[in-house]
């Protein structure tokens, strides 16, 4: 048998990271978080259909204006994967370049 649910979840990570940095989903950061009956909205994150027999997550950022994320549950925890993991990597390059805190005051979306 295959790792075909590992080649799936891969694929979302990839996604996540792509629309991450194209701008089209931010990184998670400081946002409120929700859980509720999936209501037929489409996920940030993977564009699947969250149909009312799945959990949604929502991420709300007030400091984006209000940006609420509707999230499939196993999308969510992939893309705090890929957004920690994009942080720590951007703490291990300003440690390489000196620099003692990672930029603020970034933009996304």
């Amino acid at each position: 048998m295959g790792n075909t649910m590992g080649n799936i979840a891969d694929e979302i990570r990839q996604l996540i990271q792509t629309r991450i940095l194209s701008g089209q989903l931010p990184r998670a950061g400081k946002h409120e978080m929700f859980g509720r009956k999936g209501d037929g909205l489409p996920c940030a994150c993977c564009d699947g259909v969250i149909t009312p027999q799945q959990i949604e997550y929502v991420a709300e950022f007030a400091e984006l204006g209000a940006v609420t994320l509707p999230i499939h549950a196993d999308c969510y925890r992939a893309w705090l994967e890929v957004s920690y993991s994009m942080d720590s990597a951007s703490r291990e390059w300003l440690t390489v370049l000196g620099e003692s805190e990672p930029v603020s005051g970034q933009q996304h979306g």
